[in-house]
């Protein structure tokens, strides 16, 4: 009696160790793709994540203590809207393909909507090697290899 005893336990435990955790949210019953530990699928709704107002994004706040990789949606309009990742140390935004100038070039673009600049009353500064090599000044004036406009 020992013995089976004892054999029916090695095996339970040996089938709960094997298990794995996978979760499917879905509305057609499907089973959870497996490469996935949560697979949300729905062909007339999307998935939303926590919405967090971020003021600065090199401290954690308004979490206390992220793990790596949190992400979530940043709804703060200063530091700019949009998906944040915490790196460990600072927030970091996930970059959309196609709204950003690109090294080689851009084509479709149209004088008065597509600029190289800022979008605010700051100054415009060219750097080579992180040194300070040009500036537009927010009234015009161009200073060359000087950041003042003398």
């Amino acid at each position: 009696m020992k013995t089976k005893f004892t054999i029916l336990t090695a095996f339970a435990l040996l089938v709960v160790f094997s298990l794995n955790a996978q979760v499917a949210i879905n509305t057609d019953g499907s089973s959870p793709d497996a490469s996935t530990m949560l697979d949300i699928q729905s062909s007339s709704s999307g998935t939303s994540f926590s919405n967090l107002n971020i003021a600065d994004m090199s401290t954690a706040t308004p979490v206390t203590s992220p793990k790596t990789g949190l992400i979530a949606y940043n709804t703060n309009s200063t530091t700019g809207p949009g998906f944040v990742m915490w790196n460990g140390t600072k927030w970091v935004t996930f970059e959309i393909e196609g709204i950003n100038w690109k090294l080689l070039g851009n084509a479709g673009t149209s004088v008065g909507t597509n600029y190289v600049g800022t979008s605010d009353y700051n100054s415009l500064s060219l750097r080579a090697n992180g040194t300070e090599r040009m500036r537009v000044q927010r009234d015009g004036v161009v200073s060359i290899n000087s950041t003042s406009s003398t």
